[in-house]
């Protein structure tokens, strides 16, 4: 057993502002089991000093320097790194809850699940996350695998991989056995060529490859909203990720029942591939590929499944209108 219950790896790109009140609010000092690993992905601001200071600061924080190449390959560089029983992947903007790690522990030594999913608390830069009690009245529910991919195909459970500790040996294990899951071609758990969507991936590969998850209620994570955020901004690039990550959950086969609710999701994933498209001839391009493999699911589900939600977005799709919609919110 590794001295280490648990190690947090933070991926860091650029994150002078949040990065060190992210690994202060883990209160590292305070919990000597849990270690720290920073992974400044190139950063070019005053990062790398940063983690250097943090990790000059706390023992059981460290610090990884390497060139830019995602945050999938910074999280494969900390899993490398990382010797504790579980792995939680925490975003540097983000914070932790004050009792996440004590509420945490006891659960995390207690279950035979691989997984673990907490519930978050979203806040803005301008403001504090407003935690809950520290002593949540829910009791976490155990989920088998096959039915927590039904409730996130449902928007049931969330993909966000920050949202899960996942028990090391079965995040670095490999299931050769199984074409659909794939890996990088170092054999690390994250792909590496996704920027949008990446979260969805590779959560629909784990739990491919687990028993069962925790669904554990307690908000104990703070999720900031910032309006540069990749989904909130227009990028060709992640508008690619986002249909070709797509693209890759089609291959995925599901029971009868829950291609409908399959299917959905996707449609959900790719009218946000739509909107963040640049202007200009790439992003016309993709904005039509999106929008082909938008109608060629909707033919596969029927309109009359659709839910009203992404029924109302079809319909601006095909009036033209949706364009204008996006160019109005941007101007807003």
């Amino acid at each position: 057993m590794s001295e280490y219950w648990l190690s947090i790896v933070i991926p860091a790109y650029n994150a002078e502002r949040y990065l060190s009140a992210c690994v202060e609010s883990i209160d590292p000092a305070s919990h000597p089991d849990v270690e720290v690993i920073i992974v400044d992905d190139g950063s070019t601001d005053e990062t790398p000093g940063i983690s250097d200071g943090l990790a000059n600061k706390f023992e059981n924080v460290g610090t990884i320097h390497r060139e830019n190449s995602g945050a999938q390959a910074a999280r494969n560089a900390g899993c490398v790194r990382a010797a504790g029983n579980w792995i939680w992947f925490v975003d540097s903007d983000d914070l932790v809850s004050p009792y996440a790690l004590d509420a945490l522990r006891p659960l995390a030594t207690s279950t035979s699940s691989e997984a673990i999913q907490i519930g978050f608390v979203e806040f803005s830069d301008d403001e504090e996350p407003a935690w809950p009690a520290p002593m949540p009245s829910e009791n976490p529910t155990r989920v088998s695998a096959s039915d927590f991919i039904a409730g996130l195909y449902r928007g049931r459970y969330q993909h966000y991989m920050w949202s899960f500790l996942l028990r090391a040996d079965a995040l670095l294990s490999r299931n050769d056995h199984m074409p659909a899951c794939g890996r990088n071609e170092h054999g690390f758990p994250f792909r590496e060529n996704f920027s949008l969507y990446e979260d969805v991936v590779s959560t629909e590969e784990i739990m491919r490859r687990i028993g069962s998850v925790e669904s554990c209620p307690w908000r104990l994570y703070g999720y900031r909203q910032a309006a540069g955020s990749m989904s909130h901004r227009r990028s060709n690039k992640a508008s690619d990720s986002g249909i070709r990550a797509v693209r890759e959950l089609r291959g995925y086969d599901v029971a009868p029942g829950l291609a409908a609710d399959k299917t959905r999701m996707e449609i959900g994933l790719l009218f946000t591939a739509y909107r963040i498209a640049e202007r200009g001839p790439e992003g016309d391009s993709l904005r039509r590929q999106a929008r082909d493999e938008i109608e060629e699911r909707i033919r596969k589900v029927g309109l009359s499944r659709l839910g009203h939600k992404l029924f109302a977005r079809y319909v601006l799709l095909e009036s033209g209108l949706m364009d204008k919609v996006i160019d109005w919110r941007d101007r807003g």
